[in-house]
């Protein structure tokens, strides 16, 4: 192993614990946050907030595609060590996103107004709330939009220090923010929209704040460019149709499931995505270690260790969040039960479902990043449109043949199997990283980890329900289950050596 790989991998490991050690802090308060907003708001007004703020999200696709295209383009060009080009796609994708954000809310304020007000599906006597709901989202959404350079810049130079710390005060405030809830005497739903759009704008004006303190390139300056600004836009207008399937397909189903079964079933999938989102959030912690390093080895032309990465990444993200994911799986009427003082109807079979289709979506994150390197993907980009958008149909086609609500997240793994099949065919013709060596290196250990760990865990949990075992112990015992047949199923024998040697030389300091 050479010198720099060897620093690589530290700077990986290293960045990984202090996204963990976030995503840990930000999944209990979280977690917490999400069971007192059920409480204050109730059933049907957390219901509203999650069918308006997912409806204002879908005018997020040219955001999504922009953030893409601008983590794509500043950790290429810090790859290529160009920090002038690093600091003029910085200044020109601030004009282009203040322009897009513009755009947004005139979209937003005529066909999205309309919508909200004679489409959804939401009580009479909530309507004024609903409508103060959606006016705030859409401000703090335009905040969110003008925080994505600041964010990607932190990205790309790979200070997870202060993204960390940035993310853990969000949510302490989200956290007092709930807290507050309790002694409001005037409408609480408008008041928590308030609240939110206050925390955005504080947040955006500490990043760009931090940035300017830390990072020349984050100065602003015009930008005359033209071949930058189509560079931009290009790969942007491809990354758009991915972004597009993503977003629409999702709010698209939240908009189905409401108009069959009403905010209720709204509220089961916003507390279903509350616990995927969660779960996988210690997952990105480590993808958003690796990720900035796939597209800074394919920009140095070092496609043998950037294979290596993608690989490394898919396998271990999978095994990583197969240890959180099937103790909740397992024992999720019991967590739920701790958690909600309400549980909303299929909320079981929702969050089960939900966790599954989570871990079919993290085996794709790193070919989608190697692919967003190579910087060709119109074929795949329009690919994945196409695929994610037939989920709205398809659960429409579920939903009017009278089959039950939950029906709807089973269509939803099997279009995102037909995905990961789609991206690795994309990876295999464009990266040149074959279907036979993922399929062999990450897909086939993957899928035995999960079943063995699975079956062994419900038998566990059989055998702890005769005994009376406490729930507590039995996740731990569970997690114990998935990390050792990770280990031993997941994980080669080269791998198994190296974390051996890890743990051996901390359990001597």
């Amino acid at each position: 192993m050479s010198i720099q790989t060897s620093d690589n991998n530290k700077r990986i490991a290293k960045n990984t614990v202090i996204l963990y050690a976030r995503t840990l802090f930000v999944l209990a308060v979280k977690l917490y946050t999400s069971r007192l907003i059920l409480k204050y708001l109730g059933v049907t007004d957390y219901g509203i907030y999650n069918i308006v703020a997912s409806f204002v999200a879908m005018f997020s696709l040219l955001n999504g595609a922009l953030t893409t295209s601008i983590q794509r383009f500043l950790t290429y060009s810090l790859g290529e060590r160009n920090e002038k080009k690093v600091q003029d796609t910085f200044s020109a994708s601030l004009i282009i996103l203040l322009f897009l954000a513009l755009l947004i809310v005139l979209v937003a304020e005529t066909i999205g107004l309309w919508y909200v007000n004679y489409k959804l599906n939401i009580p009479p006597d909530r309507m004024i709330a609903a409508n103060w709901v959606y006016q705030l989202s859409i401000a703090t959404f335009v905040m969110n939009v003008i925080t994505v350079p600041y964010n990607a810049i932190l990205t790309a130079y790979e200070n997870f220090k202060a993204f960390a710390y940035f993310d853990i005060l969000n949510t302490m405030l989200a956290l007092t923010l709930v807290f507050s809830l309790s002694v409001i005497h005037f409408d609480q739903l408008i008041y928590y929209g308030v609240g939110l759009f206050g925390i955005a704008l504080l947040i955006r004006f500490l990043y760009s704040y931090y940035c300017h303190r830390h990072y020349e390139t984050s100065h602003f300056h015009m930008v005359k460019e033209k071949d930058l600004y189509k560079s931009l836009f290009s790969f942007s207008f491809y990354s758009f149709f991915g972004n597009m399937g993503s977003i629409i397909g999702e709010g698209g189903v939240n908009i189905v499931t409401n108009l069959f079964f009403g905010v209720a079933l709204n509220a089961t999938r916003g507390i279903s995505t509350q616990v995927s989102n969660a779960v996988t959030g210690f997952i990105r912690s480590f993808t958003t270690a690796v990720n900035p390093q796939i597209t800074k080895k394919y920009a140095e032309q070092d496609y043998e260790q950037c294979s290596k990465l993608v690989i490394y990444s898919a396998k271990f993200s999978f095994l990583l969040l197969s240890i959180f994911v099937i103790p909740v799986i397992v024992n999720v009427e019991w967590l739920l039960r701790v958690w909600l003082p309400e549980i909303p109807p299929f909320a079981e079979i929702y969050v089960q479902l939900m966790l599954v289709q989570a871990s079919i979506h993290v085996l794709f994150n790193s070919i989608t990043t190697v692919l967003n390197a190579s910087g060709r993907i119109k074929v795949f980009q329009i690919g994945v449109f196409i695929i994610l958008m037939s989920n709205i149909g398809i659960i429409y086609a579920i939903y009017s043949s009278g089959y039950p609500p939950y029906m709807g997240v089973v269509a939803q793994c099997f279009i995102y199997i037909v995905q990961l099949l789609f991206s690795m065919i994309m990876m295999d013709k464009i990266v040149n990283i074959k279907i036979a060596l993922f399929s062999r290196e990450v897909l086939f250990p993957a899928f035995m980890v999960f079943v063995v760990s699975l079956l062994l865990s419900y038998a566990v949990k059989h055998v702890g329900v005769i005994l009376n075992v406490h729930f507590l112990f039995l996740i731990v015992i569970t997690m114990t289950i998935t990390s050792g047949v990770s280990l031993l199923i997941g994980a080669n024998r080269t791998q198994r050596i190296y974390i051996y040697n890890i743990v051996k030389n901390k359990i001597k300091r």
